[in-house]
């Protein structure tokens, strides 16, 4: 039960760390159409 919490935690730290390089990367490189087209297509 704890491990299965332990490993949702770490999902999500990993999901918000990606937010934040992806939101810098569009934000740097002016290509948040792009990024949010890609999120679009995975989710």
């Amino acid at each position: 039960m704890s491990t299965k919490k332990q490993f949702i935690s770490i999902m999500i730290f990993v999901l918000i760390i990606a937010s934040i390089m992806a939101m810098k990367f569009a934000a740097g490189n002016l290509l948040f159409p792009i990024i949010r087209d890609m999120f679009n297509s995975i989710f």
